[in-house]
Parts: structure tokens; C-alpha cells; sequence
């Protein structure tokens, strides 16, 4: 099925832009899609890619539960050498 390019509500062009904005009283940067004519914002992208940043936070979870879990077996180890004395 064949379809129509999307258009801007205010002006019809068809040609969209990305632009990265740093919107006032805001903690982080966004990116508008907005008509590269009018420069009417159609939508908004978060600036970060959340995806990226959770599975970085997991790996880093990851690694320090497993760092964790090795000196706890280390300790868990000490303890029963030293009930054996």
C-alpha cells in the first residue's frame, strides 16, 4: 500500500528536522522533531537513550554483586576456620 509522506499541520512541508534543545528550568537536554520549515515541534525524543543507560547500570550490578558475593564467600570461609580452632 502506497502512503503519504507525513506533513506539518502548520505549513504542509514535508521535510522534518531533529534539534537538540536544552529546554529552560530543565535538568536535561531533549531533541524536537519539528518541521524543517516552520519549525513547528511535531514531537519529543529524550536526549539519552535510556535503553543504553539501564543495560549499563545493570552490567555494572552485575559486576559488583558478583564482587559481593565472592568476598562474602571469602568471609563466609574465614568464619568457618576460625569455629574450627
Amino acid at each position: 500500500m502506497f502512503q503519504l509522506p507525513s506533513k506539518c499541520a502548520h505549513c504542509q512541508n514535508i521535510r522534518f528536522e531533529l534539534s537538540e534543545e536544552a529546554p529552560d528550568n530543565s535538568a536535561y537536554k531533549v531533541y524536537f522533531i519539528r518541521c524543517a520549515g516552520c519549525k513547528n515541534p511535531i514531537g519529543i525524543l529524550p536526549y539519552y537513550d535510556t535503553n543504553t543507560k539501564i543495560d549499563s547500570l545493570e552490567k555494572k550490578l552485575d559486576a559488583t554483586s558478583s564482587h559481593v558475593n565472592r568476598n562474602l564467600a571469602i568471609i563466609n570461609e574465614n568464619i568457618e576456620k576460625l569455629s574450627r580452632r
